[in-house]
């Protein structure tokens, strides 16, 4: 397999309106060609860090989850008895 970082100007104009982006990666993986928009920024999700300096762990976050599930099920038998 290989792949390489081409400009949109090396495609047909009907190829290059498909894409929003001026870069485009080309991979060739047994003779199957495949060309996808490149991205030009390392994605950043924008919920990292959201709790930094917080106490709130994966644990703790999911121990708040099953109490708020059993909740929200006791509530929906009380609404339905």
């Amino acid at each position: 397999m290989s792949e390489r970082l081409m400009n949109t100007s090396a495609l047909p104009s009907f190829l290059v309106t498909r894409f929003n982006t001026d870069k485009i990666k080309v991979r060739d993986n047994n003779q199957v060609i495949t060309i996808e928009p490149a991205e030009e920024t390392e994605y950043r999700c924008p919920l990292r860090g959201i709790a930094k300096g917080s106490t709130l762990t994966v644990d703790n976050f999911l121990e708040m989850k099953h109490i708020e599930k059993e909740l929200e099920e006791a509530n929906d038998f009380r609404l339905r008895s």
